[in-house]
């Protein structure tokens, strides 16, 4: 009986041993818990240009087994974003994906989430004053210049253009700037020769197009910062029976329809899903404390890396690629409700890695 007592202890222990390695195995380090939750907050939230960035948010969460909440602030308010983010921190998250329309105003808030132990990664605006483990940002210089590039050759190499800014939004003042410099470079006998600071307003996309128009009849190349002004630009442009031609920044379905249409040359759209997807795989890293740096190493939260900056592609969008970007046939054929889930409610599984616990 001592013997046979043995050799039962014997078995439990290497049957107990054989499950933990078994646990281990099922159960690797890029697998977490279903009851993690990372959030995506972002300024004028429920915005269409954030859709691909929460799809591919999502899209990692879901490989990764965590959940996701999209939230933000209804529009630029400095004071509306702040308190958004700060009602986010409040539930304790896993880990948040930030971007705010101006990085100057949230370091104090950001660093206190970040020292209280919630992983931060930022994008849009670099947060000055915030050890963020990662900002994701768009390659304005390469942006701009095939917008400069697309123009240029349009034109033969000669010609005027006006654009349509957006000043106050950072992001937007630096792209703006970039497109100068570009077109100063490379088709230096392409002009601008005005500018109107249209913000994200379709009527006044339309009444300064009117007057851009008036004073400059030839006009070749109106360029706008976003797409809402540019839908207004191709609406003077029709009434003032001008041939001038319009680029934009971003694209949203009406967009899409005016490039099919021809009342929109082209769009630039930068890759915001990649910077949804690589933000979530910095963030569950940080929280799970997954990477062993070998320098410099904060002692009080445990970590000791961080990605500065890191850029996205983006595409040229016109009549011959269009039919791609039509964000409603995008999420149909991935069966998403958009903004209107977490990762564990996407459970087609015709997405890619998807896998059953």
């Amino acid at each position: 009986m001592k013997r046979t007592l043995i050799l039962v202890l014997m078995l439990c222990v290497v049957a107990g041993a054989f499950a933990q390695g078994f646990k281990a195995q099922s159960q690797p380090p890029f697998v977490g818990d279903k009851g993690e939750i990372y959030y995506f907050v972002s300024w004028n939230a429920g915005n269409v240009w954030w859709a691909g960035g929460y799809e591919g948010f999502k899209d990692a969460a879901r490989q990764l087994g965590v959940q996701t909440v999209c939230a933000g602030s209804p529009d630029d308010s400095i004071e509306h974003q702040t308190n958004a983010f700060e009602q986010v921190v409040n539930l304790r998250p896993a880990g948040v994906c930030l971007a705010v329309s101006d990085g100057s105003s949230f370091g104090n808030v950001v660093q206190k989430a970040i020292a209280s132990g919630i992983p931060v990664a930022t994008t849009d605006n670099k947060i000055a004053g915030a050890n963020a483990i990662m900002f994701m940002g768009y390659d304005d210089n390469g942006m701009t210049k095939n917008v400069a590039d697309y123009i240029g050759k349009t034109l033969g190499g000669k010609g005027t253009v006006a654009m349509l800014e957006v000043v106050g939004q950072k992001n937007l003042e630096e792209r703006a700037a970039s497109f100068r410099a570009n077109l100063k470079a490379y088709w230096p006998k392409v002009q601008v020769v005005a500018s109107a600071n249209s913000g994200h307003d379709e009527l006044k996309g339309a009444s300064d197009t009117a007057s851009l128009l008036i004073t400059y009849p030839d006009l070749d190349f109106i360029y706008t910062l976003n797409p809402t002004a540019a839908m207004g630009a191709a609406t003077a442009i029709q009434e003032a029976k001008s041939k001038c031609r319009i680029i934009t920044m971003d694209v949203n379905e009406n967009v899409l329809d005016y490039i099919k249409k021809g009342k929109i040359d082209a769009c630039m759209m930068p890759d915001s899903y990649s910077f949804g997807y690589l933000s979530m795989l910095a963030l569950f890293v940080e929280r799970h404390k997954l990477m062993d740096p070998m320098w410099v190493v904060d002692e009080v939260n445990k970590s000791g890396w961080c990605v500065p900056f890191l850029q996205v592609g983006s595409t040229v969008i016109n009549k011959t690629n269009a039919d791609n970007y039509y964000l409603t046939n995008y999420l149909k054929r991935r069966s998403s409700k958009g903004f209107d889930e977490g990762a564990q409610n996407m459970t087609s599984p015709q997405l890619k890695g998807y896998w059953k616990r």
